[in-house]
């Protein structure tokens, strides 16, 4: 099991923040490896509520089930991400810092079969995307967001 840790400030209300980043099929709009998402269980975003996404750069395309097992809006959301090979298990919590969001993330990477071997990669790697993430998902909102 790796984790993978890490926060970014954005200059946006906290629930603007939780809302957007809750709504999985908004990711593809920040995060250049998510090819598609969709929402794929009826009524409102919360526990139990899963996605269908796509990530691109690899090889081929991957597709990922994402499933919302705890979320207390706009504090925290915690979801399991499976896929080929690996399952994915992570909390991001949200609290206002100094005017800004902080947004605080933490993931378990549960590698299997042959990413087993290669996990010190895999969590070097994810560790550098996930930063790159969430700094053009700050950018995004903080373009897109109206002035108070």
């Amino acid at each position: 099991m790796r984790a993978i840790h890490g926060h970014v400030l954005i200059d946006a209300p906290i629930a603007t923040v939780f809302d957007f980043v809750a709504d999985q099929r908004n990711e593809p709009r920040y995060n250049p490896s998510m090819a598609q998402a969709q929402k794929t269980t009826p009524g409102p975003i919360g526990v139990g509520t899963q996605f269908q996404a796509t990530m691109t750069g690899a090889a081929h395309p991957t597709a990922i089930t994402i499933t919302y097992t705890k979320f207390s809006r706009p504090q925290s959301l915690t979801s399991v991400s499976r896929m080929r090979g690996m399952d994915i298990e992570g909390t991001l919590d949200f609290s206002t810092e100094g005017g800004q969001t902080r947004l605080a993330w933490s993931w378990m990477l549960h590698p299997r079969g042959f990413l087993c071997w290669i996990s010190p990669v895999i969590r070097a790697v994810g560790k550098h995307q996930e930063r790159n993430n969430w700094a053009e998902l700050r950018d995004y909102l903080e373009r897109s967001v109206p002035e108070a």
